[in-house]
């Protein structure tokens, strides 16, 4: 039963650290949108802007995907939202899901 454990937790162990193509960290944020469009590859996309209080910068801009076209129309440029993205192994920021901000 003490071996039949042991594997259990060893087995456990080695898959929850292992990683995949498909990582990704996971942000929310405050950000204003500053552009929008669509790339050769029907790819649609937005560019956000934010301040980042803590680092001392005054402003950091982002290019994010937009996998959904219904989501991507309600976007409107120089509008602020709080935004749920992702950023995958390969560097891409990819948005699933746009609120509009209560900050302005």
């Amino acid at each position: 039963m003490k071996k039949l454990l042991i594997i259990i937790l060893v087995l456990l162990s080695s898959v929850a650290c292992e990683k995949s193509e498909e990582d990704v960290l996971m942000v929310v944020s405050n950000v204003e949108v500053t552009n929008k469009g669509v790339d050769d590859g029907n790819i649609y996309w937005i560019s956000t802007s934010y301040l980042n209080v803590l680092q001392n910068e005054e402003e950091i801009i982002k290019k994010m995907e937009v996998n959904d076209k219904v989501l991507w129309d309600s976007i409107e440029i120089n509008k602020e939202y709080t935004v749920h993205y992702g950023k995958n192994s390969d560097n891409i920021y990819s948005l699933y899901k746009v609120e509009p901000s209560n900050n302005k």
